[in-house]
């Protein structure tokens, strides 16, 4: 499985933005960044720190400032989740690896892909939040598969227990999954202009 997984081309990547783009400015020495979104529109939020311990972080939607009440609405992060999910079956041949497993250009590529569609995903330093939801997605991808094997051999005596999840849903309660941590290598970004104009940044998330 890992030679299908690492056979995968970059020419098969997502096709991202371009460094011509800017489609973020962080302000105040990155307190702050400027969007430009797809449809020209922008808006400037603080940018929100990785929580110091992930695992133990309830309600990732509304810390990262997603959902009723806050600055962008649930469908985005609805959207983001399936564009992660998406993209991730689309390099992998929609086969089940762990985080670990999965290149690392791979990885590059996808955050490359979706956040070009999302550039909401630069208010997250050093790609946290998009590295958390790839990781819940490759654990969720790999549980399905096993749950279904499981049926599969077990028959009629199969664990009733295990989840039912198809490989299209979302589960009810989605947080990332604690990992050991993995030597991560550096990924390119577009590079995102510095801007010292002072600007009127809106609320941090409550």
């Amino acid at each position: 499985m890992l030679g299908m997984v690492n056979s995968v081309s970059s020419a098969t990547a997502p096709v991202g933005g371009t460094a011509t783009d800017l489609p973020a400015r962080y302000l105040k020495g990155g307190k702050f960044v400027k969007i430009t979104f797809p449809d020209g529109t922008q808006k400037t939020v603080p940018t929100i720190e990785k929580p110091q311990n992930i695992k133990k972080c309830k309600g990732l939607e509304g810390y990262m400032d997603f959902g009723v009440g806050k600055t962008f609405p649930h469908g985005m992060w609805l959207d983001i989740k399936a564009k992660f999910r998406n993209n991730l079956a689309s390099m992998l041949g929609n086969v089940g690896v762990t985080w670990e497993l999965v290149p690392y250009n791979v990885r590059a590529a996808v955050l490359v892909s979706t956040k070009a569609a999302y550039p909401v995903l630069y208010r997250f330093p050093e790609d946290w939040a998009g590295k958390a939801l790839m990781k819940t997605i490759c654990k969720n991808k790999r549980d399905t598969k096993a749950n279904k094997q499981g049926r599969l051999r077990g028959g009629k005596n199969a664990n009733t227990n295990a989840p039912l999840q198809s490989a299209g849903e979302d589960p009810a309660e989605e947080e990332p999954a604690e990992e050991e941590p993995v030597e991560e290598e550096p990924v390119e970004e577009e590079p995102v202009e510095e801007e010292l104009a002072e600007e009127e940044p809106v609320g941090a998330p409550g």
